[in-house]
């Protein structure tokens, strides 16, 4: 019993075919921020008053935005999430202020060649307080920030995984006699994209092979033909 060439054929490029697929891979990327916090340090302990934070909203800002994009190679994908918090708040006079808020990026990829793909995450924390005299106060500001990827960066490096733990702090020092106002924003952004590429072709070793095996299965066949016909 035999395998007619054609079906043979088939079966093989279709191996090849498996072979050249790529891996079934996706990029995820997630961002959150939670658990803030207040230190005070009383810059007049002589004068009696004990320093003094209050936030002038009821929910204090925590967040997450997440991404994921499953590569193929028929287009390309994109996934993008974007969230802020927002939060009033005010203090006291002769008071040094610190905010801490705790961050957490988890990101992965998974490389499938020829697939171009990476993802981006970005987290950040700001905030500005006015204090002074009604015709002369001053305001500041404060920020920071932490950015991270994962996938295919300009220099060819592929990072598959990011995963990290931060605190960010904002200070204020309010040395005036007056009370403090401000607001503060936490902001997350996170994005995952595969950029598609041609269908890509079966690798050289495997269609060697498959060229190979059917050479050989057809040159067999023939043999057999022929020595059919000498004995007829």
């Amino acid at each position: 019993m035999h395998m007619p060439p054609i079906r043979l054929t088939g079966a093989l490029l279709a191996c090849a075919a498996l072979h050249a697929l790529p891996a079934t891979a996706q990029i995820t990327s997630t961002v959150s921020a939670s658990n803030i916090r207040v230190v005070l340090t009383d810059l007049n302990p002589d004068d009696g008053l004990a320093p003094w934070f209050a936030f002038e909203d009821a929910v204090l800002p925590s967040l997450s935005v997440s991404t994921t994009v499953t590569p193929t190679t028929d287009r390309a994908h994109d996934d993008y999430a974007y969230e802020e918090r927002r939060c009033n708040f005010t203090f006291s006079a002769y008071t040094h202020v610190s905010l801490l808020i705790d961050a957490d990026i988890a990101m992965l990829a998974s490389p499938a060649p020829p697939q171009v793909q990476y993802g981006t995450a970005w987290i950040a924390f700001l905030a500005n307080a006015t204090w002074g005299p009604p015709r002369d106060r001053w305001t500041r500001y404060d920020s920071e920030d932490d950015a991270r990827y994962v996938g295919l960066d300009p220099l060819g490096t592929y990072r598959t995984e990011v995963n990290r733990q931060l605190t960010l702090p904002l200070m204020f020092t309010n040395d005036t006699d007056y009370a403090a106002s401000g607001e503060f924003r936490v902001i997350a952004e996170s994005g995952s994209y595969t950029m598609a590429s041609p269908v890509p072709e079966a690798p050289a070793p495997a269609m060697l092979a498959c060229g190979i095996a059917l050479l050989g299965l057809m040159g067999r066949r023939r043999g057999r033909r022929t020595t059919v016909q000498r004995i007829a």
